[in-house]
């Protein structure tokens, strides 16, 4: 645990514009601080188990799916139409949005989520703006 918050502060020190996150509870996780330490392990263990089960069935599938494109590239028996790799494209990102949304959901669950703040202000900026535009 210290050998990764040294990594991370390292990593924060050389790219401070890169690591801009929040790690403050949002009111929308619960309380962990309500829980017996023993609950709040167990259950940030079993958020984690879940999270290296989805990521390894996600990137597994999305790897497949890439290797069957590159396969087919590579023989000239099988040519690719434009269609098909559209379509092997669309699985990969909807697979990885998928699976963003399901990590997310599971590390929120547990109080755990990445918050980045930057992103939030530019959303809310945007939607302040285009009230402005519709008048409201």
């Amino acid at each position: 645990m210290a050998a990764t918050a040294r990594r991370l502060e390292a990593v924060e020190k050389e790219n401070p514009q890169v690591v801009q996150h929040s790690v403050e509870p949002s009111a929308s996780q619960p309380d962990t601080d309500a829980s017996t330490p023993d609950e709040t392990i167990r259950l940030l263990k079993s958020a984690i188990i879940d999270i290296d089960a989805l990521s390894q069935t996600a990137f597994s599938e999305i790897r497949t799916v890439v290797r069957l494109v590159l396969t087919c590239f590579e023989s000239a028996d099988s040519p690719l139409s434009v269609e098909t790799i559209a379509v092997a494209l669309q699985i990969i990102a909807d697979k990885a949005e998928e699976t963003e949304d399901r990590i997310s959901y599971q590390a929120e669950d547990v109080g755990c989520n990445y918050v980045d703040e930057r992103s939030r202000r530019r959303w809310a900026n945007y939607r302040a703006a285009l009230d402005i535009r519709e008048g409201k």
